[in-house]
């Protein structure tokens, strides 16, 4: 018997549509969430995650600079800086987040090394990418048509944005119509310091689009509620309410949840732009935690 395997390189999407052409009824169909294995180290490593995912966004949005300015013809591309960068993002988003004995042997040398070798992927891509975006920014505001003094102020997305600008020194405003991957300027007495102020111990704010309520018990949002919807957008049914904080031992249907909220204080405030809902408690393993909600006047 002579057996015969063909093979057939194709995309990922191509796959899948095969499958689904041809063997559509014998695939068995699961549905709900299974969760994933390796969350608890994105959990474990929540600071280096965070800058990460924020390098690669910012370089994104270096990419579309320089390439723009290089259209320009001011700027020269700089492909050996993003690919040196993106190589970092990379090897810092592999799966793995410590030695064998990272669990039984935490604070061992070899546990330690290998989690530093691994966190500077993280620590050096983000800096790297914030020196790029600074470059990339010079390079696209060189050609900007600008007087001098302004803020130039440029949108990254497909689409016209508005948005708070945060300034260097602390101060903000809220730029209007900024045109898609394009730019607009605004006087510099445009931004303003945006503290909240006139703080009290009450648990909600509004505005002509929405009502949050926050907990006072737990620290959690109890309810969001759509004005123009005029619907609830919290599940109240739900065991836990949304941003709770939760401290979870254990595995599976044996996990405990060992939060013990205490020290909840809720207050809410007002700034420039709206309504603030600060929201700071403590928990087991947890000195502080602390919510600042937002919501925007317009």
């Amino acid at each position: 018997i002579i057996k015969i395997i063909f093979y057939i390189l194709c995309t990922g999407s191509e796959f899948f549509k095969y499958i689904e052409d041809n063997f559509n009824d014998s695939v068995p169909v699961i549905r709900g969430d299974g969760g994933v294995y390796w969350e608890d180290g994105a959990g474990s490593s929540a600071y280096e995650t965070a800058i990460t995912r924020t390098a690669k966004e910012d370089l994104n949005i270096a990419n579309k600079l320089f390439s723009l300015a290089s259209i320009n013809g001011n700027a020269d591309y700089p492909v050996d800086d993003f690919s040196r960068i993106w190589k970092d993002i990379l090897m810092c988003d592999e799966h793995t987040w410590g030695a064998a004995g990272s669990i039984s042997e935490p604070e061992s040398f070899q546990t330690r090394r290998q989690w530093a070798y691994k966190r500077a992927f993280a620590l050096r891509s983000y800096k790297d990418t914030e020196i790029l975006l600074d470059k990339a920014l010079n390079a696209f505001a060189d050609n900007a048509d600008a007087a001098s003094g302004s803020i130039l102020v440029f949108n990254p997305h497909s689409q016209a944005s508005d948005g708070i600008v945060k300034m260097p020194d602390g101060k903000s405003f809220w730029a209007t119509d900024i045109p898609a991957l394009g730019y607009k300027t605004f006087p510099a007495s445009s931004a303003k310091s945006v503290v909240s102020d006139n703080l009290s111990a009450k648990y909600e704010i509004e505005n002509k689009y929405y009502k949050i309520t926050a907990d006072p018990a737990t620290g959690a949002i109890r309810s969001i509620f759509d004005k123009e919807l005029n619907r609830e957008l919290i599940d109240l049914s739900a065991d836990h309410g949304a941003n709770q904080y939760m401290y979870v031992t254990g595995h599976g249907m044996s996990a405990i949840d060992s939060a013990n909220i205490a020290n909840v204080d809720v207050k809410t405030g007002s700034n420039v732009f709206g309504q603030t809902l600060i929201i700071a408690s403590s928990a087991f393993n947890t000195p502080s935690v602390k919510t600042v909600i937002t919501l925007h006047d317009n």
